[in-house]
């Protein structure tokens, strides 16, 4: 989180990424209105009531898997819903086009049914799914590879393969970190807004698959490349084509990563 705030930092102040043309922001144009914001507050306790309500219905998100996730929202969900609506009120203000997401979310919340850009709704929920989904996933990702990353003792003798092994899952937690990262700050004064979400189901599937709990169900079954194919199992460990093929091991991961 602090690394989050910190990129975020930069980019407001260094970079002054609020300035782009692709944020929607103008700090020049001035337009109050407490109703309108309003709306969008609304639009905003909606969407987090919307993933409490997936979270509590689905069973996958109350076992221990997601503890550290749990309570990292039971810490931060009170700062956030008193700083949100300032925040939305200062955006409200300075953007071009206000109907945004929040803004036909609370319309739908207030009944306000003829005014609803139903297009621009659904990829607001879809958007809000997206991050409901991967944020506590990576966030429950990152928090078990600093666990790993700190128990692991520099000092104590270590084979070649631990080493690979440790480099990858050091290399596993930087992906993780900035994917956390991305999820915190994704905000418009940031220009890091959503801008639109997968429509299709195809797409949906596909990346669904590669994450759990769907990969535990697809991926034993189907695509479990990993049993019987580790280098140990094909490789005489000590020569030479075992160092090498262990090093590309790990310099695909960076590549990944």
């Amino acid at each position: 989180m602090c690394f989050s705030f910190f990129v975020a930092f930069l980019d407001i102040f260094w970079q002054k990424v609020f300035a782009n043309h692709s944020s929607g922001l103008d700090f020049k144009y001035k337009n109050p209105s407490i109703s309108p914001s309003f709306t969008k507050i609304t639009g905003f306790l909606g969407s987090l009531s919307l993933l409490a309500l997936l979270y509590w219905v689905f069973p996958e998100y109350h076992g221990d898997f997601y503890a550290p996730f749990r309570e990292a929202v039971n810490f931060v969900l009170p700062v956030l819903v008193c700083i949100a609506p300032f925040y939305i009120y200062l955006i409200d203000r300075h953007m071009l086009e206000p109907a945004d997401g929040y803004w036909y979310l609370g319309l739908f919340l207030t009944f306000r049914f003829s005014q609803i850009d139903y297009r621009k709704l659904w990829q607001h929920i879809l958007g809000w799914i997206v991050k409901g989904f991967f944020f506590p996933l990576m966030f429950v990702y990152m928090c078990s590879d600093i666990k790993t990353f700190i128990a692991f003792d520099f000092h104590e003798k270590v084979s070649f393969e631990a080493f690979l092994n440790s480099l990858s899952d050091f290399l596993f937690f930087v992906d993780v970190t900035i994917a956390t990262a991305g999820y915190i700050v994704l905000l418009r004064i940031t220009d890091t807004h959503i801008r639109s979400t997968e429509p299709t189901v195809i797409g949906w599937v596909v990346a669904l698959i590669c994450y759990q709990p769907f990969y535990s169900l697809i991926g034993e079954q189907y695509l479990d490349y990993h049993r019987d194919y580790s280098r140990n199992d094909w490789l005489e460990s000590g020569s030479l084509i075992y160092y090498a093929w262990g090093s590309l091991e790990v310099f695909m991961v960076f590549v990944y990563a």
